[in-house]
């Protein structure tokens, strides 16, 4: 709550602040999220529970960039282009070539997971991730683009690690990814790709992942803003987990799409979003099946 604060107090101060050289947006709204996590604690699908989840919670997006020149930006915020939004700090810069490459610092520090997630009763700890990003989009000119991504993770009391230390989830994560753009008039359509090595504590929590997806931005004639992303991902961990005798293996599909009405009712820089989503994973071991939904809605400026 107080990094939210934080942002939204910054936010307003760079929007009644702000001249040609800052720029940006702010965003509030409400979220509604639904989840379903199987639960099979005999292993056998005869009985099975689910960890149902339901929150109602407050969403604050936004972001400020400064252009201390034409080639240049810094950027600060929580931009909702992405199915799990980051707090996100960097510096971008377009080269002579037409290469534009971006640097940031990117951070979750208010997420949660389970303490143990292998057992019946389970309870939520705090985790975090930070790391860097770096991303290379229209590389000499072309619609070729690449990302690469470390991030570093801690569970805050990780009882799984308590009981066997091969399940010890704290860590590190690489991810490579690449694709290519393809533009038409004002609708751009990212196709990619990514392999992905994480290296945690544990070795039956470590893993090597690879997907692909598509994302597509589109601005209408009345410069409102379309984003849609479909994503495909495959996990396959590096030992047997100790509860179930078994080496995991999982597919995750994802959709999201975001819908910005600018300039609403008449209202100049005043903007309304719509948002929705929806993710599932199914594993080999069928304790890790889950689904999830999510809706929001929100109102907000652009200075």
């Amino acid at each position: 709550m107080k990094l939210t604060a934080l942002l939204l107090c910054l936010l307003i101060t760079f929007s009644v602040y702000a001249d040609d050289k800052i720029s940006g947006y702010i965003s509030g709204g409400v979220i509604v999220i639904n989840s379903d996590d199987k639960l099979i604690p005999d292993g056998e699908a005869k009985d099975v529970h689910f960890d149902t989840l339901t929150k109602i919670g407050a969403m604050i997006t936004g972001e400020i960039t400064y252009k201390p020149d034409e080639r240049t930006k810094i950027h600060f915020g929580i931009p909702q282009t992405d199915l799990f939004p980051k707090l996100e700090l960097g510096i971008a810069r377009e080269f002579e070539n037409k290469t534009r490459a971006d640097l940031s610092i990117i951070a979750s520090p208010l997420d949660k997971t389970w303490q143990n997630p292998y057992v019946e009763k389970r309870h939520e700890t705090d985790a975090e991730s930070y790391g860097l990003q770096m991303k290379l989009r229209r590389i000499l000119g072309t619609g070729f683009f690449t990302e690469l991504t470390h991030m570093k993770y801690n569970i805050s009391k990780d009882t799984a690690e308590d009981q066997y230390s091969t399940l010890g989830r704290a860590g590190n994560d690489t991810e490579v990814k690449a694709g290519y753009t393809f533009a038409h008039k004002k609708t751009f359509t990212d196709v990619f790709a990514k392999y992905t090595v994480g290296d945690r504590d544990g070795k039956a929590e470590s893993f090597k992942g690879y997907g692909t997806g598509v994302k597509v931005t589109a601005f209408t004639k009345d410069n409102n803003l379309l984003v849609f992303l479909l994503a495909l991902d495959r996990v396959e961990f590096d030992a047997d987990n100790p509860y179930f005798g078994d080496t995991r293996e999982e597919t995750s599909y994802g959709a999201m799409a975001l819908y910005t009405l600018n300039d609403v009712f008449g209202f100049k820089d005043k903007f309304i979003s719509f948002s929705g989503g929806y993710g599932a994973r199914e594993a080999n071991v069928d304790f890790f099946d889950a689904e999830s939904f999510f809706a929001g809605v929100g109102a907000g400026l652009n200075f």
